[in-house]
């Protein structure tokens, strides 16, 4: 029976919201609490400011901030790469003094140590640790390997570092666990694991369905989602008698966001009411390509009297995410390469329409459902637009069909992933896996 379960992570549910692995890690978490109320929970993760302690609904977290590391002499000058590796060290440090702490406390109770691939925080503690009462899980949601392949990431020391970790953190593990068969696979290729790696899971990720709830009077949420929109764009964009095509999540190009932007002047042409409205991250720096695209560039690719149409909110705070979904008629995801993304499931306990590009985790998700759950875009992205004018047409002429085929996406995705089941399946699994790694 497993005992006690550490996360190490450079995110989590509440100061360090960057994605979709903090939000896994506090659903997961919060689900050990209610099903197997004897277990301890530990996070360990970063910190902006100092190192402090907290503990919150029985978890026991760690903030543990890079400050302290060896220093050289005022005679030497150093540059952001060596300070980088030197604040890289002295947080890896951290981590493992603290993991092995807690390991050592439980003595020979049995444990999990699951790390995400992004950052590789489990590294070093992996590479140090070597106790048969406890299993080193790689969790695999999008490493940097496979999001650079898409995303025209510079390669400086800042990548090298991140990459050298997720890898060391991958090959060190006992098992690596992934929320789907194409990240798995894609990660396995990407970083050259073949041969290195022979004890892999599928485990979809939980749902958040503590803060994505759908609620009654649809129109009344419709306005309120509405007036948020625009209150965060400072203008009034959105109306009652506009189509909302709300894009959510960072603008990435491994995300399609560019693939999206350039169907604009046709969409605009035949339905003048649209107004898109992309809601998440973007780049400071006009032009630039690393990881997040700038408001400028996505403008680019576009004609200027089109731009009128289409906005960019910028980082919102995941608390206000469900408000704001409930403004939006129309959810395209076009994602070239991603994991188990949290927006479908999102959308899904929203009861929205998804109109979708049928490529990677996205694609094993979806590709099951039934009619009318949701609009395929097939996967070949030259026939994006053509499709995206169909989806919007049917839209349009049956104006209850986004609720209808919301509905059966609730169903479809409420009922192939359980959080009950899909829990029991992953406790059951690394217990099985621990059992045999004790057994050897």
């Amino acid at each position: 029976m497993i005992k006690f379960w550490i996360f190490l992570s450079s995110e989590d549910d509440k100061y360090n919201i960057l994605g979709g692995i903090g939000t896994y890690i506090g659903c997961l978490s919060q689900m050990l609490r209610k099903q197997y109320p004897e277990m301890k929970i530990y996070w360990l993760t970063k910190s902006n400011k100092k190192d402090f302690f907290e503990s919150r609904d029985g978890i026991e977290s760690w903030y543990f901030n890079n400050d302290k590391g060896p220093k050289l002499s005022k005679d030497f000058k150093t540059n952001r790469e060596f300070n980088g590796e030197i604040e890289n060290y002295a947080f890896q440090s951290k981590i493992t003094k603290k993991t092995l702490e807690i390991v050592n406390k439980h003595g020979k109770e049995l444990g999990i140590i699951e790390s995400p691939d992004w950052e590789g925080l489990g590294n070093e503690v992996f590479q140090v640790l070597n106790s048969k009462n406890v299993l080193k899980v790689a969790r695999i949601h999008t490493p940097l390997s496979v999001c650079s392949k898409y995303n025209k990431q510079e390669i400086n020391g800042a990548f090298i570092r991140q990459y050298l970790n997720e890898y060391r953190t991958l090959v060190s593990a006992d098992l690596l666990s992934a929320c789907t068969k194409y990240v798995l696979w894609e990660t396995i290729e990407s970083m050259n694991l073949k041969g290195l790696i022979n004890k892999t899971t599928v485990i979809p990720n939980l749902l958040d369905s503590k803060n994505f709830k759908y609620k009654e009077s649809g129109k009344k949420k419709r306005s309120s989602g509405i007036n948020k929109i625009n209150k965060i764009l400072k203008e009034k964009f959105l109306s009652k008698e506009t189509l909302n095509i709300l894009i959510i999540g960072s603008v990435e190009k491994r995300k399609g966001s560019d693939l999206f932007m350039k169907c604009i002047p046709a969409l605009i042409k035949k339905f003048p009411h649209i107004r898109i409205c992309y809601v998440g991250r973007v780049s400071t720096e006009d032009g630039n390509l690393n990881k997040k695209l700038s408001i400028r560039s996505m403008y680019d690719l576009i004609p200027e009297e089109y731009s009128e149409y289409v906005k960019f909110t910028g980082f919102i705070d995941r608390k206000q995410l469900s408000s704001i979904i409930d403004g939006g008629d129309l959810f395209p995801i076009l994602y070239l390469t991603d994991n188990f993304p949290g927006v479908v499931t999102e959308l899904a306990l929203k009861k929205k329409c998804i109109v979708y590009l049928d490529k990677a985790g996205v694609s094993e998700m979806l590709s099951d459902a039934k009619n009318n759950t949701v609009f395929s875009l097939g996967s070949d992205t030259k026939k994006i637009e053509a499709k995206l004018l169909k989806a919007i047409n049917k839209i349009v002429i049956n104006t209850d069909l986004p609720e209808i085929m919301g509905a059966n996406l609730f169903n479809h995705i409420t009922k192939k992933y359980s959080n009950t089941s899909t829990l029991k399946t992953m406790v059951v699994i690394y217990e099985s896996y621990l059992s045999k790694k004790r057994s050897i």
